[in-house]
């Protein structure tokens, strides 16, 4: 059987390798950001006093091995740009400024007063990997590096009176040189474009089980300010100041799990728990009984720490800066990660420091949380388990939580729905439309997105759909995506609580949009022979399946 197995796995290989050859598809929807970027920088005007200190005003440029002469034009040219629209661009000064050029596009934000950042892509670049460069969705990139540098290092203002200037240049190279050479930008763009969080949809007696784990844990840890509980990278409860939860959440699933993932993977690690043990009987009885009753454990900045080295984790907790409200400055805290399966559960501590006291809870924190709480979360992860797999199970393993606030997720419902949805013009497969929702009052996000991107023969991105292109196996193009980018460009301008919006694209893509209140829905559905009407009513069935409540308007 394993050796079936294998020859279909190098069987598949060979043929995605020759779908390559041939130029039919390209990699996942994903592109590196570091293909596309031409340069990066932070500046702030004010450190320059005098002609002569322009390096002065430079606290951070990729790539470094550019000579200071040209990092100092670059940045000039930034600054300009930034005087001259809020000089003579007759509003009051915007936080993103925009300017481009035949090779290259620059997108400037404005996160501190006097403090900027700022990057320019290259329009070559970009086309060779099929990436549509979009000055909003830019802006929206460099925000998320500036939330995220935030989160671990505080506000570049407040870095720079406690720790000073060349602290803060020091720790703005550390982040950005590390963010930019592992971060990715998706091709459809919204992803980018909207900063939310995925939830999963688990029954009544599940959430009361966590709700009581979560309140049994406070009592017993005071220690404990805030949690974030996952399972994969699906939230289940949050308790984490909303200014600063999206962040959290973003470096929670996007760096620190699968950091942790990785050294799971580790035979000692992997296979030292009773549930996941295939060690035989006589091996187990020689473990120790502490080892035997381990269910989880944390995530340590140090591979070699084990859960039971509680006073070295108290002195080695990550820390984090969090905002309790929006108009006040970070707080520092320390951040205790623990980890039982595909069940992470974040709880944010005091940061300890020097603290005899403080280190000796953390210190009863790591000793005891797994006893008393491990077969808890162990007894639980099954039943999230099953929730998790019963939404990657419809349509194509695609994640298509079911039904909004009145559905409660029920995935018979939807099947139901998939044999009616999309029945008009060519009977395309139901596969065929994509789409991502979002509430901006619970930064809750849901997406259906493909996974591969069409290529051309040349091997340039075109993945608009041709009539030769099966409709069960067509990605939309790169004008699907920037046309879904200007409707939610258009719900931004407009005032209105309910807005929908229908267009066609350039080929037999349809894009949609929805809004109601903080709610948006932007949907793209193949469809060869439909009207303006079909559309609106496949839209209007795809809200009653999957979206029941959520719309007011409907």
């Amino acid at each position: 059987l394993k050796s079936i197995i294998v020859l279909w796995l190098l069987l598949s290989l060979l043929q995605v390798e020759e779908e390559i050859r041939e130029g039919r598809w390209c990699a996942m929807m994903n592109v590196k950001l570091i293909d596309c970027l031409n340069s990066l920088y932070v500046f702030n005007p004010d450190y320059c006093e005098r002609d002569g200190d322009e390096p002065k005003k430079v606290l951070f440029y990729y790539p470094k091995e550019k000579p200071m002469d040209a990092q100092v034009q670059d940045v000039g040219f930034a600054e300009a740009s930034v005087r001259f629209s809020d000089t003579f661009g007759g509003q009051p000064a915007p936080d993103m400024y925009e300017w481009s050029s035949g090779r290259f596009v620059s997108v400037c934000r404005r996160p501190e007063p006097r403090f900027y950042i700022g990057a320019t892509f290259a329009r070559q670049q970009a086309t060779d990997i099929g990436y549509p460069l979009r000055a909003d969705v830019i802006g929206e990139v460099l925000v998320r590096a500036y939330r995220l540098f935030r989160l671990f290092f505080g506000g570049l203002q407040q870095l720079v009176d406690k720790a000073g200037l060349e602290s803060t240049k020091q720790r703005l190279e550390f982040f950005f040189n590390r963010y930019i050479s592992s971060s990715k930008l998706s091709c459809t763009l919204i992803p980018d474009l909207i900063d939310g969080m995925r939830y999963l949809r688990i029954d009544k007696q599940s959430v009361f089980k966590l709700i009581t784990l979560v309140d049994e844990a406070v009592e017993a840890f005071p220690l404990i300010h805030w949690n974030m509980l996952l399972y994969n990278d699906c939230l289940l409860h949050n308790s984490i100041p909303t200014a600063s939860v999206t962040t959290f959440y973003r470096y929670i699933t996007t760096m620190l799990i699968p950091l942790t993932a990785r050294s799971e993977l580790r035979p000692e690690v992997l296979f030292s728990g009773k549930r996941c043990s295939i060690m035989d009987d006589e091996q187990q009885q020689q473990k120790q009984p502490e080892q035997q009753q381990r269910y989880g454990h944390f995530f340590s900045t140090s591979e070699s720490q084990s859960l039971a080295d509680g006073q070295l984790a108290a002195r080695r907790l990550p820390t984090v800066h969090l905002r309790v409200e929006c108009d006040k400055p970070e707080s520092e805290y320390g951040l205790v990660v623990y980890r039982l399966l595909n069940f992470t559960w974040a709880m944010v501590v005091p940061k300890c420091g020097s603290d005899e006291k403080g280190q000796a809870e953390v210190e009863h924190l790591f000793a005891e949380f797994d006893r008393r709480f491990g077969p808890s979360i162990d007894s639980l992860v099954c039943k999230l388990t099953d929730a998790y797999d019963a939404e990657q199970q419809w349509p194509n393993n695609s994640a298509v939580p079911g039904g909004g606030g009145g559905s409660g997720g029920v995935a018979t419902a939807a099947e139901g729905t998939a044999k009616t949805l999309l029945s008009f013009g060519s009977t395309p497969e139901p596969s065929c439309y994509y789409y991502i929702y979002h509430d901006a009052t619970t930064s809750e996000m849901r997406s259906r997105l493909p996974t591969f991107v069409g290529l051309t023969a040349g091997g340039s991105s075109n993945c608009s759909t041709s009539p030769s292109t099966a409709p069960g196996s067509a990605t939309p193009g790169a004008e699907v995506w920037t046309a879904l980018c200007d409707m939610g460009a258009q719900f931004a301008a407009t005032g209105y609580f309910s807005v929908d919006l229908l267009a066609k694209a350039d080929s037999d893509w349809w894009v949609a949009a929805k809004k109601s209140g903080h709610r948006r829905l932007y949907l793209t559905l193949y469809a060869k022979n439909a009207s303006l009407t079909d559309v609106g009513e496949e839209l209007r069935r795809l809200c009653a399946s999957h979206f029941d409540g959520d719309f007011l308007n409907e």
